[in-house]
């Protein structure tokens, strides 16, 4: 999970280089650009969705993360 690899003891400061690996791993789920993602994440506040919700987010695995981030999305259409 992805408190294991990226936060322990570590918290938010490691906030960036987790949204970055879960970037990755969204857009090669959902079969992506980068800048589709990019766009994605942005027209629906998902960067600060992950940073509001970084505390209950970070001790669950990617696969559950990328799960909440596509139904977050899906709700905001």
């Amino acid at each position: 999970d992805i408190s294991d690899t990226h936060t322990e003891g570590l918290g938010q400061s490691m906030l960036p280089f987790v949204m970055r690996d879960l970037f990755g791993e969204y857009r090669k789920v959902q079969h992506l650009s980068g800048e589709e993602t990019l766009l994605r994440f942005s027209n629906y506040q998902v960067f600060e969705f992950l940073t509001d919700n970084f505390e209950m987010l970070h001790t669950q695995d990617v696969d559950y993360i990328i799960d909440t981030i596509t139904t977050y999305i899906n709700k905001k259409k």
